[in-house]
């Protein structure tokens, strides 16, 4: 009976123990994605523009909210793939995370941001990349790295192009000379 209550005791003191300790949640989440309504994992999905392909996202997860204002889908670990209008793949963007707008495939990604364009290899390092198949534009609003296939690399503080990556503008350009915008 001794032994019994000893026993009841030290759980129930490694209970209370246990209960005074800070929650543990998933690592690297945050309080939005949480409280998602709705968590899709290994999530493949296509845009459209006028009934041409323009890319195809896949997301290792994306979470969805129910809010009558929301129409994003938010998205971590993510890779698209962006074509013309005959089916071939120009550029290939990966990222941390994104948002990408459900009503206008609209896209925004983040967090170790590359972009490489197939035309002519040249690859664009950021933190926040923009993409639009509507307007059919791809841009930066914060400082990039243009890397040419050759390995001559120029940093930029703005950027733009077309989702084709043939009429590429940058602002604020400095680096190595001859690479071809």
């Amino acid at each position: 009976m001794k032994a019994h209550r000893w026993l009841v005791i030290t759980c129930a003191a490694a209970l209370a123990t246990a209960c005074q300790k800070a929650p543990v949640g998933p690592v690297g989440e945050d309080l939005p994605a949480l409280e998602a309504d709705r968590v899709m994992y290994g999530v493949d999905f296509f845009s459209n523009s006028d009934g041409v392909k323009r890319a195809r996202t896949h997301a290792d997860t994306a979470y969805a909210f129910n809010n009558p204002d929301s129409a994003s889908l938010h998205l971590r670990v993510l890779r698209v793939e962006i074509y013309d209008e005959s089916g071939g793949r120009v550029g290939t963007v990966t990222a941390k995370s994104g948002v990408i707008d459900s009503r206008t495939k609209a896209m925004v990604a983040r967090g170790n941001v590359v972009l490489i364009m197939n035309k002519d290899g040249k690859r664009v390092e950021t933190q926040e990349l923009h993409y639009d198949p509507n307007s059919h534009r791809v841009w930066s609003n914060v400082p990039s790295v243009i890397v040419e296939r050759d390995g001559s690399r120029r940093t930029t503080e703005t950027f733009e192009t077309d989702d084709k990556f043939r009429n590429f503008r940058a602002t604020g350009a400095r680096g190595a000379t001859g690479i071809k915008f």
